[in-house]
């Protein structure tokens, strides 16, 4: 593990070397599932009542996923929300009062397409050659061809 964690520091330094990105540039990415069963600890009743554990509320197979994104200078891209749904990614649903964009997946997970609808909101195309670092895990869908060369033509390296 230490291995590669050498590897992973070496490969930042060289990109920031090469490129000498800004830190408002560099972008760690990340999803997180969420469950909706989140029981408390305690309940409100009458005083004097007993006690009872709750093991569960009923939204043990509910879940959602968080994207989340910021930048290396302490800036935070919006979230967004996948709901298990069975529209596939239509366009985002903004609710009123809502500031983040909430999808809708069969899986409530993201996936290619997600990633580059995603990527399409936070990496316009840009006239310049500036270019971008995103550093985000090693999942599948993140390492195909489609994701690589849609990032390449944003001038957005992946780390």
């Amino acid at each position: 593990m230490e291995a590669k964690v050498l590897s992973f520091q070496r490969r930042l330094i060289q990109l920031r070397e090469r490129y000498d990105y800004p830190m408002s540039e560099i972008y760690n990415m990340d999803e997180t599932p969420l469950t909706f069963d989140l029981p408390s600890d305690w309940t409100i009743d009458y005083a004097g009542k007993k006690d009872r554990k709750i093991k569960t509320n009923g939204a043990g197979k509910k879940r959602c996923s968080v994207v989340a994104a910021v930048t290396a200078d302490g800036g935070k891209l919006p979230l967004n929300v996948i709901f298990r749904g069975k529209r596939k990614l239509g366009p985002s649903v903004m609710t009123p009062g809502c500031k983040f964009p909430v999808w809708v997946q069969p899986s409530a997970w993201n996936d290619e397409a997600g990633c580059i609808k995603w990527g399409r909101d936070t990496f316009p195309v840009r006239d310049d050659n500036s270019r971008r670092l995103l550093v985000w895990d090693s999942a599948n869908f993140h390492l195909c061809d489609d994701i690589k060369q849609f990032l390449a033509e944003r001038n957005v390296d992946m780390l």
